[in-house]
């Protein structure tokens, strides 16, 4: 049984979803959001803050290492053609 940890985040919100397969299947074990404060001006806070909530969230469900998927956004990309 493989387990995974989906991770998306925008300007004011992140999101997770917790999963497992089971042969065919896909069973979601959690999801949740929550809003992303202000970095208050301190380089790192706001990614400190995400990196807390989501340690928090999966200590709350008991659930060690998984794969971890990341969703991110087109416009934080930058992509240069060789």
């Amino acid at each position: 049984m493989a387990r995974f940890l989906a991770v998306d985040w925008d300007q004011s919100e992140v999101r997770y979803v917790l999963a497992s397969t089971r042969g065919q299947g896909l069973d979601v074990v959690a999801a949740a959001s929550t809003a992303i404060g202000s970095d208050n001006g301190e380089p790192g806070a706001r990614a400190a803050a995400i990196g807390q909530w989501l340690h928090d969230e999966l200590a709350r469900h008991k659930w060690g290492r998984t794969e971890t998927l990341v969703g991110l956004d087109r416009a934080t990309l930058e992509i240069l053609h060789l």
